[in-house]
């Protein structure tokens, strides 16, 4: 069997459990944010390459529970953000507050005004193949 040799002092996460619980922790805002997305980004790359045989199914499923775990923390930044005297300044990025409108089509209430086959010549169908998980 192979020997490795480890380059630092630091112990490097053998697991994907491992590394999630190194970089779930991480909620730091500003230039300590940066910092610590390149650390995690360090992480990953190093055990990407101690992990070289994880299946696409689980990486796919940590990256997904990773993604829930950073839209979480970015709605609570921007809820902080859209709070009445936020402080909008940064020391590397100023939020802007960018008011818009969003018109949609209400297609029950069309259907419902001008009948299905009035309605069914403009439907755009798209097909797609969605990847479900489940846990073993």
């Amino acid at each position: 069997m192979p020997t490795t040799k480890t380059t630092t002092s630091a112990t490097k996460p053998k697991t994907t459990r491992q590394l999630k619980a190194k970089t779930e922790n991480i909620m730091l805002t500003g230039s300590a944010a940066l910092a610590a997305a390149d650390r995690e980004l360090r992480i990953r790359k190093a055990a990407a390459t101690l992990l070289p045989n994880i299946h696409p199914a689980d990486e796919l499923a940590d990256i997904r529970a990773e993604q829930k775990r950073l839209e979480k923390r970015a709605d609570e930044l921007r809820d902080q953000l859209l709070a009445d005297g936020a402080d909008l300044k940064g020391d590397v990025y100023t939020a802007v507050l960018v008011p818009g409108v969003r018109e949609t089509l209400d297609r029950k209430a069309i259907t419902e005004a001008f009948g299905e086959a009035a309605v069914k010549p403009f439907i755009k169908s798209t097909s797609f193949v969605t990847v479900k998980l489940a846990g073993k």
